[in-house]
Parts: structure tokens; C-alpha cells; sequence
């Protein structure tokens, strides 16, 4: 059986002991963290924070393109709906297929 110390009064208890039968204190839980997990997890980060920035691009784009029926009160300049926007876009589709390929690989 393993064993590790209790950290209130540092006897020996079981490594599964909820309390520590000596001192009567509850102990926290020890999880051994994977390299394997936190790589899924960043991943998930990394499609919803790629899928955050497509959604941002594609309403720029839609507003300030003068598609919508709302009218934005000052001039957004062409460039920035021509490049910069699509470039948003794409950046955000790249984001989340490398976080889907982080979450595969784990």
C-alpha cells in the first residue's frame, strides 16, 4: 500500500485516506497532472478561442461591408474590410484546426 504524509501533522497515512486518522483533518487530493490532458485542454482552447475570431471576422466583415441593415455612424476604410478582416478570418480557421489537431494528437 502507498503511503504519504499527512500535511497537518506528518504521520503516515494511505494515499487514498480522505482524513487523516490521527489528526482527524481532511486532506486534499493529490492529481497527477498528464502531458497528454493539458494538451487537450489546450487544444479545446485553442478551436473556441479560433472559432471566437472567425465569428468576430465574418461580423466585421458583415457590418462594416454595409451589408447589414444597420449603418455604422463613421467610415470604415477599404482596406480594412478588404485584408485585414479576411485575414481575421483565416487567422481564426487556422487557430481552431491547430487546436483540432492538438486535440487528435493527445
Amino acid at each position: 500500500m502507498q503511503e504519504r504524509a499527512c500535511p497537518f501533522c506528518g504521520k503516515k497515512i494511505g494515499a487514498t485516506a480522505d482524513r487523516c486518522p490521527y489528526c482527524r483533518e481532511a486532506t486534499p487530493r493529490v492529481v497527477a497532472s498528464s502531458s497528454s490532458l493539458s494538451r487537450s485542454m489546450e487544444g479545446r482552447a485553442y478551436v473556441r478561442r479560433g472559432l471566437l475570431w472567425a465569428l468576430l471576422g465574418g461580423v466585421i466583415y458583415y457590418f462594416a461591408g454595409g451589408h447589414g441593415p444597420l449603418t455604422i455612424p463613421f467610415e470604415v476604410p477599404s482596406f480594412v474590410t478588404q485584408y485585414f478582416v479576411p485575414l481575421l478570418f483565416l487567422a481564426g480557421l487556422a487557430m481552431a484546426l491547430y487546436g483540432g489537431y492538438l486535440r487528435l494528437r493527445s
